[in-house]
């Protein structure tokens, strides 16, 4: 079965998604593999994704793609000879459902599509029968099974649009595009949207902060958005990988709610062009943009309220670092955008200077709680 590919030296393309695939070490094995089959170009989407690569070394391997994933997907569909999904999740439904959306956007893709379940060891075959699968099925040592059906997912009553999300598990996290709007209380959850805005669902309890964030973003189309469940960012065990300071003048960013998590602020952007310290608005973006820029060295000046939610444990922050607790992250972070950094994203300071300033403005706004 392998000498049958060997030969072909077919175009592959390979996608791993979240990080477990990459802290497990299976995307090692799953790219070993396929280049006995041919030219395999190896992509991951996302933050965590790309943290992950760098803690295990493999930044020169994979590329990181900031872009959502059905882009590169039908990027790759249209250039490749076949596509490979690779995760390694807890629960096979969630990699399943992912990969039935993935397939489903792309409306009939003239290639192979084919998920790889690293921990539950399965292999699918999503479109266009290839022999690939079933020889990366016995390299491997999985089994090779066929492509669930989930069935209706969106639909509109009354003007009222609803959709219902795949793979929950209870206690997950539910964001939409990159915001945490509830906690789910089952497994079988449905959100509801009236003339562009979230009106509740079933199965989730909702934050009704994250709810007011997600409005203050403009109209939503519940049937676009991304949507995703999660009980955390990173559930894998992993080693951080430290870099030497590399900046070369003074340069503090600004990063706002939710702009770690998904698209938004691309932070490996802000440290390419040199920051020395970072102003962060809120709980998670606070421990997320904390810990990816403590590798580089990087400090910031976090911004938090107390209502986290705990999106990633275990956080590791620069030892130059300061936390303010604040009345209320969002209203204080206004402020500073506004008076320290004058509507825009970027400040020509040195940390300490700033670090001096947010701290004066709290005191003198009321906003500062001591611990």
């Amino acid at each position: 079965m392998i000498n049958e590919f060997c030969y072909k030296n077919m175009k592959i393309g390979v996608i791993f998604h979240r990080p477990e695939i990459i802290d497990s070490g299976w995307a090692r094995k799953i790219l070993n593999t396929l280049s006995k089959f041919g030219w395999v170009k190896a992509k991951i989407c996302g933050t965590m994704g790309t943290i992950a690569l760098i803690d295990n070394y493999m930044d020169s391997q994979i590329v990181c793609d900031f872009r959502p994933t059905i882009e590169c997907l039908a990027e790759m569909a249209k250039e490749l000879d076949s596509v490979v999904i690779a995760a390694y999740s807890n629960n096979a439904l969630k990699s399943h459902a992912f990969c039935w959306h993935l397939v489903k956007k792309l409306d009939s893709p003239d290639i192979p599509i084919i998920e790889v379940e690293a921990k539950n060891r399965i292999v699918i075959n999503w479109c266009k029968k290839s022999n690939l699968s079933l020889a990366l099925a016995e390299e491997l040592g999985f089994d090779q099974t066929s492509p669930p059906d989930f069935g209706e997912t969106m639909w509109i009553e009354d003007g009222i649009k609803y959709r219902r999300i795949l793979a929950v598990e209870k206690g997950d996290f539910v964001l939409i595009n990159g915001l945490v709007v509830g906690r789910s209380t089952s497994e079988n959850v449905i959100l509801k949207e009236c003339e562009g805005e979230v009106i509740g669902g079933e199965g989730v309890r909702f934050k009704d902060h994250g709810l007011a964030k997600l409005s203050e973003k403009g109209k939503i189309d519940l049937f676009k958005a991304k949507v995703d469940t999660t009980n955390l960012l990173r559930r894998t065990k992993f080693k951080r990988r430290y870099f030497e300071k590399s900046f070369k003048e003074d340069l503090i960013t600004f990063i706002e709610h939710g702009a770690m998590v998904y698209s938004g602020v691309n932070i490996y952007e802000e440290i390419r062009k040199g920051i020395t310290g970072a102003v962060t608005i809120g709980d998670d973006t606070t421990s997320i943009a904390g810990d990816i820029l403590s590798r580089f060295k990087i400090p910031i000046i976090g911004i938090v309220d107390g209502d986290r939610d705990g999106l990633l444990k275990n956080a590791s922050l620069d030892d130059n670092s300061v936390v303010l607790l604040v009345k209320n992250d969002d209203r204080f972070g206004r402020k500073i955008y506004d008076e320290i950094f004058k509507g825009r994203k970027h400040l020509n300071s040195n940390f300490k200077e700033v670090k001096d300033k947010v701290i004066s403005l709290a005191v003198s706004s009321n906003q500062l709680i001591k611990n």
